[in-house]
């Protein structure tokens, strides 16, 4: 725990308030973070990754609405942390760098460590940490492979042609540099880059292949200008393209004497800013480090070849990436994620969890003797399988009444819903407090909360709920 006048080199924030836009027909009525993953919460995952690498103290930003529930999911779901719980006005729809902004003034470390509350990743920390600390980085990112093909991920829900989204991402296999970054829709026809870039990095590839995992390391004073420049709205699309830009730049100052108070101060305080007080521009923010720059002044090594410049050809800010290219790395953030998740979390969870002991039938559940339920199965807490129902390769919730007869086959059903007697579900999400009745027939359906189905229903490829003509983008 933080004592006084201690202060850690790493705070944590995550950014949890975002609605699920790209399957809104799951999360209209449950807050994203708070979607069940293999019976844990989604929040629980990027938590649970922070505790292992030795955080007992996080910022997590959520909607005012699940405040409150996420507040004592430390203690609920056995996480040993403190969460500083800050919540979004149920009014905006603010971005993720406003989000950032909220929880600025209880930024007191100098890097900040910032990551969605959706990504379920295995990653040993000291990969990103040691890169960010060796460059001394202003920004590092972490990217990995898409893995998912959407092509071959049965989803419930009306048939549709998935939404494609790919990111430009040119990183300098030699450093690891960060030199260039875009998405396909800010981009015409061709990919341009500069012929300057080509030539200082030289071993420059440009993936198309990569996702952005959304965890980035960042020096505390990007973010004290993104608190003052107001017209950023989101770190993915804005902050880090400029950041990733600003960094082939010289720093207009860098040339320029230094007035002698200044110099005075900087003896007293050698990570300050010389120029604070000009909103200007980035390198306005820019921490200096005396000793630092003192030693690569003196030092021979240089990061490139082919000039006689010094190390990073005396450019001030830099940006890195890490490409994690083994283990797990996944973003639910839309529905072709989060039921690959579901589907996949019990053998994912000895590396991503190797101190918890699995559990795929919660004690305070039941199943009787000569009920079918699949090794591969969850059962949560409170439920109920009757005799003769057969379970597999689907998740149950909390307090679910299964009932005999029932057959359900790569099902996600969340809380409190009852399956009763002869029905046969199989490929669909199930969401909180719904009640099947009798002889149903679902197969690859979205059903929304408490929504009433009519005796011996048959339902295909549909989207069950209040607004039916209510369209979700996938």
């Amino acid at each position: 725990m933080k004592t006084s006048g201690y202060v850690p080199e790493f705070q944590a924030v995550v950014l949890a308030g975002g609605k699920g836009s790209r399957f809104t027909d799951v999360t209209q009525n449950k807050a994203k973070c708070l979607l069940p993953v293999g019976n844990l919460p989604l929040l629980w995952y990027p938590l649970n990754m922070l505790q292992r690498n030795g955080f007992q103290e996080v910022i997590v930003v959520v909607s005012e609405a699940c405040k409150s529930e996420v507040n004592g999911l430390a203690k609920r779901y056995g996480l040993d942390m403190k969460l500083d719980v800050v919540a979004l006005s149920a009014q905006e729809d603010p971005g993720t760098a406003e989000a950032l902004r909220l929880v600025h003034d209880r930024i007191s470390s100098p890097r900040v460590i910032v990551l969605s509350g959706d990504l379920i990743t295995d990653l040993k920390l000291h990969h990103l940490t040691d890169l960010h600390r060796a460059h001394r980085s202003a920004l590092t990112a972490l990217f990995a492979q898409n893995t998912l093909d959407h092509k071959t991920i049965p989803v419930p829900g009306p048939k549709s042609k998935p939404k494609k989204e790919k990111d430009f991402v040119g990183i300098d296999k030699g450093t690891n540099q960060l030199c260039y970054i875009s998405s396909e829709a800010d981009l015409d026809e061709f990919l341009s880059v500069r012929r300057s870039l080509l030539m200082e990095h030289p071993r420059l590839s440009v993936f198309t292949n990569l996702i952005d995992a959304h965890f980035y390391i960042f020096e505390s004073w990007v973010l004290d200008f993104l608190a003052k420049d107001e017209s950023i709205s989101s770190i993915k699309g804005e902050l880090v393209p400029h950041l990733v830009k600003k960094q082939h730049s010289k720093n207009p100052d860098q040339n320029q004497p230094k007035p002698e108070d200044d110099v005075s101060d900087l003896k007293n305080n050698p990570n300050k800013s010389l120029h604070a007080d000009d909103p200007q521009d980035i390198f306005s923010y820019m921490c200096t480090d005396s000793m630092a720059d003192k030693s690569q002044e003196l030092s021979t090594w240089t990061d490139h070849t082919g000039d006689l410049k010094g190390a990073y050809r005396n450019r001030p800010l830099r940006v890195y990436a890490h490409v994690m290219d083994t283990g797990t790395c996944l973003r639910a953030n839309n529905l072709y994620a989060y039921c690959e998740l579901n589907r996949q979390i019990s053998r994912w969870m000895n590396a991503l969890a190797p101190h918890r002991e699995p559990v795929h039938l919660h004690p305070n559940s039941k199943v009787e003797p000569r009920a079918q339920v699949g090794v591969e199965c969850q059962i949560g807490e409170g439920s109920f399988v009757s005799n003769k129902t057969t379970l597999k390769n689907s998740i149950l919730g909390v307090n679910c009444k299964v009932d005999e007869k029932v057959k359900l086959l790569n099902c996600i059903i969340m809380d409190n819903v009852h399956v009763k007697e002869g029905c046969q579900i199989t490929g669909s999400l199930i969401c909180d407090g719904v009640i099947v009745p009798e002889r149903c027939e679902i197969k690859d359906c979205i059903v929304g909360k408490s929504y009433k189905f009519v005796v011996g229903g048959k339902h295909a490829n549909e989207t069950l709920g209040d607004d039916q003509n209510r369209m979700m983008e996938i």
